[in-house]
């Protein structure tokens, strides 16, 4: 991969610098900035703004990671934005990448829009990611740092931190979610070495008779959180005190209630991250539910597992239904979610639309190497995805199991499709 912001500046400086007109919030991190932007833009819908939301990567296709108040731009819109762009991109001999094309559509359609804040995530790294270009971020915002992607941002927890702090800017307000603590002292350094006007370092929240709990300057704040997992609790208390550090901050921004974040957070949605899907379509029958997730580095999958082992009772086998990204290391991630009374079906998934460069791993290596874990472990490479869910499911309804899809987002995205479900 070719980083840098030399190819998206001169693309956009074609398109009359559109980025140079948006209030924007940045969001950098490992694990959570999906769910981090998704509990913002709700919020701030809620409370009457018209808002830009940018994930990467897509879902189900690349028009879905640009979105007009929560909702995927449409693809009329899209496809014409996206024509005039690669027309430039050619005319100019730019040479942009597909995510800096796609990154150019969003800022271009944000603008279009004349949305009141566009919420940008970060694609990958912080420093040289095509999104990295907006001089004054209303917020920088960096989510929980983990080990990821360290053959292009480096082998060690600092270099990565170091590298995800490069969406920092001089003057610029900056929150920092939850971290260990030698990641929490980079970020810090960071940010005053660069002269940051604030940077706030999160107080989790904490679970209280089902309900999250925050404390603030003005007293315990209680609410619903609908996404599963503890570890939403670091996420959405990451995203409530951007909210407020906005609202302190921006005087067009401080009319936000305390009931707008309440509503906002009890109304996000970020579907395929710990979701419980009704598989019943395939099967032919009547309801069965099977839990989803796009976990896919060691973070993640270790926030699975955990999630797994507080909820159900650790003598039920798991029924895992995987496919893997190639280039990950599958020993390491089987080693750490596998039980020996689990089973395993290994799986492909579809080709992605405008990522030539992401393939799946062989599913006979994901089984073999389940075998290679635990001798006397069921683990098979199966046909198709409805194939591993059929069996699967079977099983666990003979041991009274539970079914549980992981491994990649675009195995998500397959499943998405198989049941005719929307993003």
């Amino acid at each position: 991969m070719n980083f840098g912001l030399e190819r998206i500046n001169s693309l956009l400086s074609k398109l009359e610098n559109p980025h140079l007109r948006l209030s924007v919030i940045h969001v950098g991190g490992t694990n959570g900035k999906g769910s981090v932007t998704s509990y913002i833009d709700s919020i701030l819908i809620k409370a009457g703004y018209k808002t830009g939301r940018y994930n990467s990567p897509h879902f189900l296709e690349p028009r879905d990671s640009i979105r007009i108040n929560g909702v995927p731009i449409n693809k009329e819109s899209y496809q014409r934005v996206r024509s005039r762009i690669e027309a430039i991109n050619s005319a100019s001999n730019i040479g942009a990448t597909s995510f800096e094309l796609l990154t150019a559509v969003a800022v271009c359609c944000f603008d279009d829009e004349k949305v009141s804040i566009a919420i940008i995530e970060v694609g990958l790294g912080g420093a040289k990611d095509a999104t990295n270009l907006f001089p004054s971020p209303l917020v920088s915002i960096i989510t929980t740092i983990g080990m990821d992607h360290m053959e292009i941002l480096g082998e060690t927890i600092d270099l990565i931190a170091k590298e995800k702090a490069g969406i920092l800017k001089p003057k610029g307000k900056a929150v920092f979610a939850p971290q260990i603590p030698a990641v929490q002292q980079i970020l810090v350094d960071c940010a005053v070495k660069i002269k940051c006007d604030e940077f706030i370092i999160v107080n989790a929240a904490r679970w209280i008779d089902g309900n999250a709990r925050m404390q603030l300057e003005d007293g315990d704040f209680d609410f619903h959180v609908p996404l599963l997992g503890d570890f939403q609790l670091d996420n959405v208390a990451t995203a409530v005190t951007a909210i407020l550090s906005l609202r302190k901050h921006i005087s067009e921004f401080a009319s936000i209630t305390y009931c707008h974040i309440k509503e906002g957070i009890r109304n996000t949605k970020w579907p395929g991250r710990l979701e419980w899907i009704d598989v019943s379509p395939v099967l032919g029958g009547s309801y069965q539910r099977m839990l989803v997730d796009g976990a896919h580095n060691i973070p993640a999958l270790s926030a699975l597992r955990s999630f797994i082992d507080n909820h159900f009772d650790e003598s039920k086998p798991i029924h895992w239904i995987i496919g893997i990204k190639n280039g990950r290391d599958i020993s390491e991630i089987l080693r750490l979610i596998l039980r020996s009374h689990d089973s395993v079906y290994a799986v492909t998934f579809s080709d992605v639309e405008d990522m030539s460069w992401v393939h799946p791993c062989n599913p006979d290596l994901i089984a073999d190497s389940a075998k290679g874990i635990h001798t006397d472990m069921f683990a098979k490479s199966s046909v198709n995805l409805t194939n591993a869910i059929q069996n699967a499911i079977t099983r666990s309804k003979d041991d009274a199991g539970i079914t549980v899809l992981c491994g990649s987002l675009y195995l998500v995205a397959d499943l998405y499709r198989l049941l005719k479900l929307e993003a």
